[in-house]
């Protein structure tokens, strides 16, 4: 068999996997377009009998036979479309994302490098009108334009590749292209969550707000680490705009105050999420005002010893916003990270651009018998922070130095 057979053929057994690890109707509609396609290009096999075959049974059936992610017409666009980008909705669902939070209005699909999207500008006010007895005007004060602004957003790529050889795949008790392209999607999500939550784009010695005490050629992966490749995430956003509270012993007046930071976006609670570090979620299970299901019925705040919302809000941890210094900047010396954070963040400001959709993509080395396999998205994330209230408002407040 040569190698472009067995590379379509590794494809063949990952969409395989994938579609075989879904439950239920998703799993049925995947199986349903399958067996279509196959019978399109007349194939004899059908789903269920590609289920039962071994990997060197798959590998040895014609590798063109079955659809694969590369073939247009016969699987590209179904696996792209149906299959990955629905699993990874669905897991970042399954996560409790940050992501599965946003109005779908707010992920736009983007159709160039840059695209500018248009925003509702200041508000306009009517003038008081009086009876015109005479002939027909215009009284001037009551021509008005309607304000209107932008938000720019640019695609970014991020990408990531797992390599794995012959022996790993035949071996191993677990499937593993499964786990693979399972551990690229969950790497794309903590990407995302760096993003939203810890974006700084600033690069050098002692000023990104993630090694405060160090450069960033420092961090693991250095000035290509996700949160500096994008936008400035929620904690710089509220820094910058000074929408910050020095939390100290941490109470429910304190979220409150945050709120207040944010003027009219901190209004409706629905609108709203708190992300919490570990450490203060812990802190929050032993707020006064963290009722119980026993003391409030089916509105509580903890529910099973999970808080599902403080103050009307959804409460969020998310492994992503760790603890910090006493200032909401985080040491590249653990042992000063000694306070606990939380950022509130208005769901509704936060926009997130598509110019490529999350893809994985496989590429087979026959000498060195070895398969990688490569996901990567081209994103941006962007906080509308514009102004067009007359009172300043802010997509998102820091709250630091939560004694924990």
């Amino acid at each position: 068999m040569d190698k472009t057979k067995i590379i379509d053929a590794l494809y063949n057994a990952v969409l395989i996997n994938r579609v075989h690890a879904t439950t239920g109707a998703k799993r049925e509609k995947a199986e349903t377009a399958l067996n279509k396609m196959l019978k399109s290009a007349s194939v004899t096999n059908s789903v269920d009998s590609l289920y039962e075959m071994s990997f060197s049974e798959f590998i040895e059936t014609n590798a063109n036979e079955a659809m694969s992610t590369g073939q247009v017409g016969f699987g590209k666009e179904f696996v792209d479309q149906e299959i990955l980008v629905a699993m990874l909705i669905e897991r970042f669902g399954d996560e409790n994302s940050i992501l599965s939070m946003i109005p779908s209005s707010n992920i736009k699909r983007m159709n160039g490098k840059k695209e500018t999207l248009p925003a509702r500008g200041k508000k306009i006010r009517m003038v008081w009108g009086i009876e015109n007895a005479d002939i027909p005007a215009v009284v001037t004060a009551q021509l008005k334009k309607a304000k209107t602004t932008s938000l720019s957003i640019e695609a970014k790529k991020l990408i990531l590749t797992v390599p794995y050889t012959d022996e790993l795949l035949e071996d191993s008790v677990i499937e593993m292209g499964w786990y693979v392209i399972s551990e690229i999607s969950s790497a794309f999500d903590t990407s995302m969550h760096q993003v939203i939550i810890n974006g700084d784009t600033t690069t050098g010695n002692l000023v990104n707000i993630n090694i405060i005490d160090g450069n960033t050629t420092a961090l693991p992966d250095g000035n290509v680490t996700d949160f500096i490749v994008i936008n400035n995430g929620a904690r710089k956003t509220a820094i910058i705009n000074g929408s910050t509270v020095n939390a100290g012993a941490f109470e429910l007046s304190d979220i409150r105050s945050a709120r207040s930071k944010m003027w009219i976006k901190g209004l409706n609670p629905m609108n709203l999420v708190l992300v919490v570090s570990s450490s203060v979620y812990f802190k929050l299970l032993g707020l006064s005002q963290a009722e119980t299901i026993e003391k409030f019925g089916w509105q509580a705040t903890v529910v099973n010893g999970v808080i599902t919302a403080i103050d009307g809000m959804r409460v969020l941890h998310r492994e992503e916003l760790g603890d910090a210094t006493a200032t909401g900047e985080v040491s590249a010396n653990p042992a000063l990270n000694t306070t606990g954070q939380a950022v509130i963040i208005h769901l509704p400001s936060l926009w997130i651009g598509i110019r490529r959709n999350f893809s994985t993509e496989a590429e087979r080395n026959v000498k060195e018998q070895q398969t990688e396999v490569t996901g990567s998205a081209r994103v941006d994330v962007v906080f509308n922070d514009l102004q067009v209230n007359e009172q300043a408002t802010s997509s998102c407040v820091l709250l630091f130095n939560i004694t924990i």
